[in-house]
């Protein structure tokens, strides 16, 4: 597996069945996924990053509608379980056939002085 390894998760996904898949390298990183998608056709995708320890390290989680035209995605990029970026995703088709993507990035900042305490 490369650094990051992106697996497919299967897009016949039943409503309400989950599908999980995991991949492996050889320095013991392993990759899980689970995909849903519910009676409205909204999919959720959750992909899981673990070290060799078993320790998290990253996550993403993605919703997308049923048409696949609006899609967020949420990372968290240290394993921490809060999610430290968000990405939104509009597709759309306008007046004769023009296709517009709209692609939004979200960052959170938060110095470290300004972090509630347990």
């Amino acid at each position: 597996m490369a650094d990051r390894e992106t697996l497919n998760a299967p897009t016949n996904v039943l409503a309400g069945v989950a599908t999980t898949a995991l991949a492996s390298d050889a320095r013991g990183r392993y990759v899980e996924q689970t995909a849903t998608v519910d009676a409205e056709g909204t999919r959720v995708l959750d992909t899981k990053v673990y070290d060799a320890s078993g320790a998290l390290s990253f996550t993403i989680h993605s919703v997308s509608n049923a048409a696949g035209s609006q899609v967020t995605n949420s990372y968290d990029d240290t394993g921490d379980e809060v999610y430290d970026r968000v990405q939104s995703i509009s597709k759309t088709t306008i007046g004769d056939g023009v296709k517009m993507k709209m692609l939004i990035n979200t960052e959170n900042y938060f110095p470290s002085e300004f972090r509630w305490a347990a």
